[in-house]
């Protein structure tokens, strides 16, 4: 139903060359639904697509770019005990902090992960009881979640509002929330529809 409908869009709305490109994949989509799975054969590689995995990445990058930020680098990641997707963020630091593997990993027009400070560093999983920095990160998350409430009330709780703003002015956050998926694409799709057409190479046929 989605790819015909997106279908529709585009017969309507695009140049002939753009129907082309957009129109080719979405008709054998539509005429080979069985021939497109997510089917995992490992139980551990059906958990890949939880938004705590997915966003576990471009954590890394942010980490990464921090560090070079203060000229320093990253010793240590301690994450929170997830048992179930345990093995999958060993996988991935284990990947990521590899000496051996490229410190940039190219993402075309989406930019890049920067990896060059976390190589070699060390990944160890804890509940929050037993770390006084998760215990922490708890504590800053619970304020940016609840901040137009807290803001609202700063006269009452003012320490929490100077806590709160402190918090929000010297860190940096990754926005994975369905808001910030919509302004971000919102971005995007401004930025490729500015974006202005190239006359034609007079040697392209």
């Amino acid at each position: 139903m989605t790819c015909k409908q997106i279908l529709e869009l585009s017969d309507n709305s695009l140049d002939e060359r753009s129907r082309q490109l957009i129109s080719d994949p979405l008709k054998w989509v539509i005429n080979n639904p069985k021939d497109i799975t997510t089917y995992n054969t490992r139980k551990v590689d059906r958990w890949r697509y939880l938004p705590n995995v997915v966003t576990f990445l471009p954590m890394l990058d942010m980490f990464a770019r921090c560090a070079k930020s203060m000229n320093s680098r990253v010793n240590k990641i301690v994450h929170d005990e997830q048992n179930q997707m345990k093995k999958i963020f060993i996988e991935i630091h284990k990947l990521t902090s590899n000496k051996n593997v490229p410190e940039k990993w190219d993402l075309r027009e989406n930019g890049y992960f920067y990896l060059k400070t976390i190589k070699e560093s060390t990944f160890e999983m804890k509940t929050s009881s037993v770390s006084p920095g998760l215990q922490l990160v708890d504590i800053c998350l619970y304020l940016i979640c609840h901040k137009e409430i807290i803001l609202q009330n700063k006269q009452i709780n003012p320490n929490t509002a100077y806590l709160l703003m402190y918090i929000v002015t010297h860190g940096k956050s990754f926005d994975f929330t369905l808001n910030g998926f919509l302004r971000e694409s919102n971005e995007l799709h401004k930025k490729i529809m500015t974006i202005p057409f190239k006359e034609r190479s007079k040697n392209s046929r």
